[in-house]
């Protein structure tokens, strides 16, 4: 018989690598607001309750809230009600106590927090986050992802009637901004003042923005026409594609039926394309089915299950 004990360590940094995801993600969407986020997709579930200032102090003492008391203000009562659930939704605690005092003259809650970390099996650390969290997660980590910078830059024109050594110090070697550059070590030119290579360009990688469903396409004629006439129902396909819930909808006309048949328009508008089945059920009618998103326990076991098939 094998051992077990081998794992234990293992299955600790597993519970470990998906807690801090969950983490991160939760507190981002505490400090970050609508204005702070390129993403489309992901600027509908970030909600600036805390200045960015306070990203590394909150993630700090969630982390380590043991004995210790988080002191914070919330410029709403909404604000405090979205905060006390935004953490009792995590997952990532046993009990949360979120207690404030009576209102500021300029409408703000200033508020104390407590919380009690749960303990975690790795089965439930891997449902912290759900589908459609893990898109965001995803869209986060680009967010924050350091842009690729050129290593060239262009020569600053220095401009007329300026003397680029007027403030220079001849016993310190020194200028106010900060010194004379020490040419004997550079990158291009060495040691003996051989040649080098020049490091490559890097080439920023364009980012991947997550669009909402249009209000119109172009239909054959090439005319506008509203992709799904009725509001209060392209709301509910929205909010069916971002959630990754099941919604079944019907379109009419070819133009309208094409789109969600367009792999490319679906990626771009935050849709699998597994998801969408495409029927006809009339002349000029189509039904579209958006299935709801599976969850990794779902998804292999379906896969399982077709191996079987016969």
């Amino acid at each position: 018989m094998q051992s077990t004990r081998a794992a234990a360590p293992k299955k600790t940094e597993e519970i470990t690598t998906h807690r801090d995801k969950a983490m991160d993600l939760l507190v981002f969407q505490i400090t970050r607001n609508p204005d702070q986020v390129d993403a489309a997709r992901l600027k509908r579930h970030v909600f600036g309750i805390l200045r960015p200032t306070m990203q590394s102090r909150l993630k700090n003492f969630l982390e380590n809230p043991e004995n210790k008391s988080f002191e914070l203000t919330v410029s709403s009562w909404d604000d405090l009600l979205k905060l006390n659930s935004l953490l009792e939704k995590s997952g990532l605690f046993k009990s949360v106590d979120l207690i404030y005092e009576e209102q500021n003259a300029d409408g703000s809650y200033d508020a104390t927090l407590d919380v009690v970390p749960k303990t975690l099996t790795l089965g439930a650390a891997k449902k912290l986050l759900s589908p459609k969290e893990k898109k965001l997660f995803a869209l986060m980590k680009k967010e924050a992802a350091p842009k690729a910078v050129s290593e060239f830059k262009k020569p600053t024109k220095a401009k007329l009637g300026t003397d680029p050594l007027g403030d220079f110090d001849i016993e310190s070697g020194t200028t106010e901004e900060g010194g004379i550059e020490d040419l004997s070590t550079d990158t291009l030119f060495g040691e003996g003042g051989s040649a080098k290579t020049a490091p490559k360009k890097v080439e920023e990688e364009a980012e991947v923005v997550v669009a909402m469903l249009p209000v119109t396409i172009r239909d054959s004629d090439g005319d506008k026409v509203p992709l799904i006439p009725n509001r209060k129902q392209r709301k509910k396909i929205q909010e069916a594609i971002d959630s990754g819930e099941e919604i079944v909808f019907k379109v009419r006309g070819s133009s309208r039926a094409k789109v969600f048949a367009d792999e490319k328009f679906l990626e771009k508008h935050g849709i699998d394309p597994a998801r969408v089945h495409l029927e006809q059920t009339g002349k000029r009618e189509w039904q579209v089915t958006l299935n709801g998103e599976l969850s990794e326990d779902e998804e292999l076991k379906r896969r399982y299950e077709s191996m079987f098939k016969l």
